[in-house]
């Protein structure tokens, strides 16, 4: 998300007086886990609002994480 202001003080003839600039940027990372659609994540910013809708897979299109492993 970005953030851009500017402003201006004193106009005389179309030439500025004073003028300033101000630029942000928001950044926010997170971790997410195995069992969501990565493909249907879907994102949007009302009225100052960021939401996020993060789907989750159905049980059987989990696979384990695990393996096994043979001991002799």
């Amino acid at each position: 998300m970005e953030k851009k202001s500017e402003k201006k003080e004193g106009e005389k003839d179309g030439k500025y007086l004073r003028r300033e600039f101000s630029h942000t940027q928001f950044r926010q990372t997170m971790i997410l886990p195995d069992n969501i659609e990565r493909d249907k994540i879907e994102a949007k910013v009302e009225h100052g609002v960021l939401n996020i809708l993060i789907s989750k897979k159905a049980e059987e299109e989990i696979k384990p994480a695990g393996r096994a492993i043979d001991v002799t």
